[in-house]
């Protein structure tokens, strides 16, 4: 069916593109629930860590490492919470575009969901990319310790 005819509200069925939004909604506004319940997790973790720290006069671990535990739970709370608002916007737009089905709306839907897969991608890449590193590091470290 053409975007034309999307006001057309008649007891016909909806349209397939109409159907798919509809039932996809929800689990979008699910899963930005379960990342915000995260980064909320996250952020208690990066607290606890802290006070940890405090308490036990800073020798819970060697060396920075005491720093570094607070900074990766703070880091992972930021990109969870990243994640949940970049979902909640595209469910925001499919909602609006299910109130009032006009082109516009599904055009900012459009462009919410790019805009959505275009941060997952890159943050794809940064971890791709961090896990060679941290691969790199260990067998650095293992051809250092075994030479």
């Amino acid at each position: 069916m053409p975007v034309d005819n999307l006001n057309d509200r008649s007891d016909r069925p909806l349209n397939p593109l109409t159907e798919a939004l509809r039932r996809t909604q929800p689990w979008l506004t699910f899963f930005s629930v379960l990342f915000f319940i995260s980064t909320g997790l996250l952020t208690i973790a990066a607290l606890f860590s802290i006070v940890m720290l405090f308490i036990s006069g800073g020798a819970i671990l060697p060396g920075y490492w005491n720093a570094i535990i607070p900074l990766i739970y703070s880091t992972f709370g930021v990109i969870y919470f990243l994640f949940g608002w970049k979902i909640r916007r595209v469910s925001v737009s499919i909602k609006l575009f299910l109130v009032d089905p006009k082109p516009e709306q599904l055009v900012g839907f459009l462009a919410k969901t790019h805009s959505m897969w275009q941060f997952f991608g890159m943050i794809t890449l940064c971890l791709i990319l961090l896990q060679l590193v941290l691969i790199g590091g260990a067998l650095g470290i293992a051809y250092w310790v075994h030479s």
